[in-house]
């Protein structure tokens, strides 16, 4: 996903056969691979285990730290990226999202998780406050940082997936 600080993003590598459950004591989503490549959702463990997202798969869930091997960046994101723009009336604040790649897109805000098809629009009215977000598709590094989201505005940001090399893929087992 593109962003400016796209790539600074806490990962985890898995250090054995993991499962990845769709909560902490719930039912298995996936197997995932030795090697598999993870980004951190949170540094915030729920007895010892971690919200993540399967970089390769684009599937998102929980794994235990035991099989983690962690790797932060010296400080998480916080970038703003979402353009404000003042409304007229002191209404709550409206986001609207457009993914212009050709992927279902998924948006973490706060703790709502939505789907954008490709080429859609998402419009989401929300309290105004600060918001963490999270932007992911499989294959792609996801971008994530903060947000405060103000009465009468309205707030865009467009998505891409943009291609880098020398990101290495996980092998196929």
């Amino acid at each position: 996903i593109a962003t400016p600080d796209a790539f600074e993003i806490d990962t985890a590598v898995t250090t054995a056969s993991a499962r990845l459950r769709a909560s902490p004591n719930g039912n298995v989503v996936s197997v995932l691979p030795t090697e598999a490549t993870l980004a951190l959702i949170s540094r915030e463990q729920r007895d010892g285990w971690l919200q993540v997202i399967d970089i390769e798969s684009g599937e998102h869930g929980w794994v235990h730290e035991s099989v983690l091997r962690l790797q932060f960046v010296s400080t998480p994101p916080r970038a703003e990226i979402f353009t404000a723009q003042p409304t007229e009336t002191n209404s709550p604040p409206e986001v609207r999202v457009r993914n212009k790649s050709n992927r279902t897109i998924w948006l973490m805000v706060g703790d709502e998780t939505h789907a954008i098809s490709a080429g859609g629009d998402l419009r989401v009215e929300l309290a105004a406050g600060p918001y963490r977000y999270i932007a992911w598709a499989p294959g792609v590094i996801p971008a994530m940082g903060s947000q405060q989201f103000q009465k009468a505005n309205a707030y865009t940001w467009e998505f891409w997936i943009e291609t880098r090399y020398g990101l290495g893929r996980r092998k196929r087992r």
